[in-house]
């Protein structure tokens, strides 16, 4: 994922899971909303409502890793595992993320929102998967923990001195971006 992340050319950087799970037809709404509101990403939260598609115990743990990163890192999230996502590049190209390690969605936007970048969520419908789901529960709530912790503010020296690089990275990008 790094490397399709790092290789983008474009303005505006769209991912998704390939399972048929997100609802494609609304990548042009996405980045309309990305542009009408100004904002760095844009994340198609599948949580307005619990998904007849998504298993109980998946939903209880998505919500619960909303909370405990509300907590631990003071940012609202109603999703933050979605596959589908809208970031302008440069938020992808300055933000120091690590790829070495699973749940990266979660950190893409915890991180960025920690650092100044602006994120709105808007929601979507939750399709039926294709395919076998590679899901490891215990593994994946390892690693989606170990994302928050990575990302909490008040114990992180690094992310706290890179906040005001960051803005200051992003008043810049958006001025190329606006006079390209």
């Amino acid at each position: 994922m790094h490397l399709a992340l790092q290789s983008a050319t474009r303005e505006f950087v769209v991912t998704l899971d390939c399972d048929d799970t997100y609802p494609v037809d609304v990548i042009p709404d996405l980045v309309q909303t990305l542009i009408a509101q100004n904002a760095d990403i844009v994340s198609a939260s599948r949580l307005g409502k619990r998904p007849d598609t998504m298993p109980l115990e998946n939903y209880i743990a998505n919500v619960g890793f909303c909370v405990i990163a509300q907590i631990v890192t003071g940012v609202k999230s109603t999703d933050l595992h979605t596959g589908m996502r809208v970031y302008r590049k440069f938020v992808l190209a300055n933000y120091p993320y690590d790829p070495g390690y699973g749940a990266l969605p979660v950190e893409l936007q915890i991180g960025p929102v920690m650092t100044g970048y602006k994120c709105v969520e808007t929601f979507i419908d939750y399709h039926e998967r294709v395919g076998v789901s590679k899901l490891a529960r215990f593994a994946g709530t390892v690693t989606t923990l170990k994302r928050i912790w990575h990302c909490r503010r008040w114990f992180n020296s690094f992310r706290a001195q890179q906040t005001e690089v960051q803005r200051n990275l992003r008043s810049s990008d958006r001025r190329v971006s606006k006079t390209s």
